[in-house]
C-alpha cells in the first residue's frame, strides 16, 4: 500500500544528501535582514562555482554562518574555521597576514560615497559651498571600516557606530548629519 509519510521521508532524505554533496564556502554574514552591502559579491561568487563546476569536477555553495567585527573577520580569515573568503577593503593589517586578490569586482564604484541626510537638515546641505563646510559636518561611519579611518585622516568630523543597522538610527535621531554609503546595488533600508 502507498503510504505518503514515507515517500515525504524519502524525498526528504534525498534532498539533504544532494546538498550534502557541495562544499560549504564560508563567507561573511550581513549585519541584519536590511544589509544589502554583500549581496552582490555573495552572488558573484555563487555564479563563478557554478560556472567551474564542470571544469572541475566540485560543486560549492557559498554558504555565511556568523555576524562578525571587522576585527573577528580578520581572526577568523587568518584561522580559516568560521570563515574563508569575504570581500571587503583590506585594510594594513589585513594585507600583511592574508592571501589578498586583487581584482576590483565592483569596478571602483564602491569609492564613491552617497550621503543620506535627514529632509529636516536639506536646507543646511544646500548652503555647503566649499569642501571644509562639508567636512566640519558630523558624519557616521562604521568604527572598524577602511572608510573611516580615511576620512578622520582626510579631516571630517566622524561619529563612529559599532552596529550597521544602528548607523541608519543613528542618523535618524542625528548623532550626525551625514552617513556616506559606498556606491552599491540595493543599499537602501526598505
Amino acid at each position: 500500500m502507498f503510504d505518503i509519510k514515507k515517500v515525504v521521508l524519502f524525498f526528504l532524505a534525498f534532498l539533504v544528501s544532494l546538498g550534502a554533496n557541495a562544499e560549504q564556502i564560508l563567507v561573511n554574514k550581513p549585519q541584519s535582514e536590511n544589509d544589502r552591502r554583500y549581496d552582490y559579491p555573495h552572488q558573484l561568487l555563487q555564479m563563478i562555482f557554478d560556472e567551474t563546476e564542470d571544469d572541475y569536477g566540485r560543486d560549492y555553495v557559498a554558504h555565511s554562518k556568523l555576524i562578525m567585527s571587522r576585527e573577528r573577520m580578520l581572526l577568523s580569515l587568518i584561522d580559516g574555521e568560521l570563515i574563508h573568503v569575504v570581500a571587503e577593503a583590506p585594510k594594513k593589517e589585513w594585507v600583511e597576514k592574508l592571501l589578498v586578490v586583487r581584482i576590483p569586482i565592483r569596478k571602483g564604484i564602491q569609492g564613491y560615497r552617497l550621503f543620506f541626510i535627514n529632509k529636516e537638515d536639506q536646507a543646511s546641505i544646500d548652503n555647503i559651498t566649499t569642501l571644509n563646510d562639508f567636512m566640519r559636518m558630523p558624519t557616521g561611519s562604521g568604527a572598524g571600516w577602511s572608510t573611516a579611518m580615511l576620512m578622520c585622516e582626510a579631516g571630517f568630523e566622524v561619529v563612529k557606530g559599532s552596529n550597521y543597522e544602528g548607523l541608519f538610527d543613528m542618523l535618524e535621531k542625528r548623532r550626525f548629519l551625514t552617513f556616506g554609503r559606498g556606491g552599491q546595488r540595493n543599499f537602501f533600508r526598505v
